[in-house]
């Protein structure tokens, strides 16, 4: 997701329909904070969700009523691939 702007890509011709506040061309200062950004959020909702696990729902929960989402994974990735190739100009 932050791919883009490391990259400095200037937006599509769909602008006006979405991102339009978002520079063309963003410095290093900025790529850096909207990484730092993402991962400090992505880090906090993942210690929330651990804390509520072992807290209220307990550590018992992992061992009865684990899903193993490699396989959810794995289909929506070839599903969306599929999409891109498939789907010319979308």
């Amino acid at each position: 997701m932050v791919l883009p702007v490391w990259l400095a890509m200037s937006p599509s011709g769909h602008a006006h329909l979405h991102a339009s506040h978002v520079p063309a061309v963003p410095d290093l200062a900025s790529g850096l904070t909207a990484t730092a950004v993402h991962g400090a959020g992505y880090l906090l909702v993942t210690a929330a969700i651990a804390w509520i696990v072992f807290t209220k729902l307990g550590v018992e929960i992992l061992r009865t009523k684990w899903i193993n989402l490699d396989v959810i994974w794995a289909a929506a990735l070839i599903v969306s691939g599929g999409l891109v190739v498939a789907l010319p100009g979308a």
